[in-house]
């Protein structure tokens, strides 16, 4: 038996409430999981977990025995970071789940520079905006755009963003460019259905200082957000996204902004994660690394030209 290993399994266990969870934090099978403990307690002599038809428990030995897992493990991740010269930082993978947009805007532009930084690190990253429990799903980190449910995540808002409305010239050739926010129901537009509510979003606009929402009837609808540019590339119709993915394609005049003066924010970017994350070291890392580039009270500002859609 591999006892560092099954003492790392035992922690997730307390850690993640049970051993389902913490076969999905450790991309493990729950029959590998319930394998390291079974193996642990037999060697130790003393049941850990108390199981019963409500849920599972940490029994008085098993707590105790809790305490000295983590202090050993501390111990050990402590003398790795320093011999590996990696600034306090053990070798390690973070896995992250966020939305395509953000993740190609904004996150990995960036991400060459923290891999410099520390390079034994690793990255498991998939791309989705569905609302679900960190620690089923077995994620570090969750980056989502919008309102936050109480989950029991510590959440960390990233800068602001603006949304911008635009269309291709050869658009605005043929149609015509709006000049108001009512006459967008005259012209075609390109939606986006929302993966979370299911829901075709809105389109946001301030007047007067007010924000409002219109649901617009639209030619084109998408569940995701590069199709709809290349649509508006095309000259299929207006879009409305954020600056940072339309940043570098308004520069070279591939589309051309419209009603500017009506911009809105976009809803609120949060950094998601756990307190009870194995890997918290490498976590508050890579979270410090992205509040440094984008703080909460500064619009994010692109490092690199997203503007290169063909």
């Amino acid at each position: 038996m591999d006892k560092l290993r099954a003492m790392e399994v035992f922690v997730q266990i307390a850690d993640s409430g049970g051993i389902r969870s913490a076969a999905s934090m450790l991309r493990l099978s729950p029959a590998m999981v319930s394998m390291h403990l079974a193996q642990l307690e037999r060697t130790l002599g003393i049941p850990l977990i108390q199981r019963s038809p409500k849920g599972s428990s940490l029994t008085t030995d098993g707590q105790s025995y809790l305490d000295h897992c983590r202090t050993i493990l501390e111990q050990i991740s402590g003398a790795e970071a320093q011999l590996s010269g990696t600034s306090g930082l053990r070798r390690g993978r973070l896995s992250i789940d966020m939305p395509a947009t953000v993740g190609n805007c904004i996150v990995l532009p960036i991400l060459p520079e923290f891999m410099a930084q520390y390079p034994n690190i690793t990255f498991d990253i998939s791309y989705s905006a569905r609302a679900f429990d960190l620690s089923d799903e077995g994620y570090d980190i969750m980056i989502r755009v919008g309102p936050i449910a109480d989950t029991g995540l510590i959440a960390r808002p990233l800068g602001f963003c603006q949304l911008a409305t635009a269309a291709a010239p050869s658009y605005l050739a043929h149609h015509g460019e709006p000049q108001a926010i009512e006459d967008l129901d005259t012209h075609r537009v390109i939606n986006i259905r929302s993966s979370r509510s299911g829901r075709i979003v809105p389109w946001q606009f301030v007047r007067d200082g007010q924000t409002m929402f219109r649901e617009l009837p639209g030619s084109l609808l998408f569940n995701d957000g590069e199709p709809r540019i290349h649509a508006a590339l095309l000259g299929l119709g207006l879009v409305q996204a954020p600056v940072y993915q339309l940043s570098g394609l308004l520069a070279n005049g591939r589309l051309c902004r419209i009603l500017e003066r009506f911009d809105a924010r976009m809803p609120q970017i949060s950094l998601l994660y756990s307190p009870q994350r194995r890997s918290q070291q490498l976590v508050h890392a890579f979270i410090d690394f992205l509040l440094a580039r984008f703080p909460p009270d500064r619009e994010i500002q692109i490092p690199f030209n997203p503007g290169e859609i063909t």
